[in-house]
């Protein structure tokens, strides 16, 4: 996840790494100030091939993490501004 927040910059940026409990759920955000996702390509993220923006990309990241997240009880979300 810090990988794609990373690529998501197009030159300079911040990725912000925040993990604190909620409600009895450990929760680990990751976020940048990048140019965003539409919000029509952001159902599709984290299903096998899926991807935007990035040259190359493949959408395992995405994928694995998700699938990594939803192994362990949990989930993996996505939002964008």
């Amino acid at each position: 996840l810090v990988d794609n927040a990373v690529e998501a910059l197009e030159s300079t940026g911040t990725v912000l790494v925040k993990a604190y409990l909620q409600q009895n759920s450990f929760v680990v955000a990751v976020s940048d100030n990048g140019k965003g996702i539409p919000a029509e390509k952001i159902p599709l993220l984290g299903r096998p091939g899926a991807t935007f923006g990035k040259r190359g990309g493949t959408g395992f990241g995405l994928f694995s993490a998700r699938f990594v997240a939803e192994q362990a009880g949990g989930r993996l979300s996505i939002d964008s501004e």
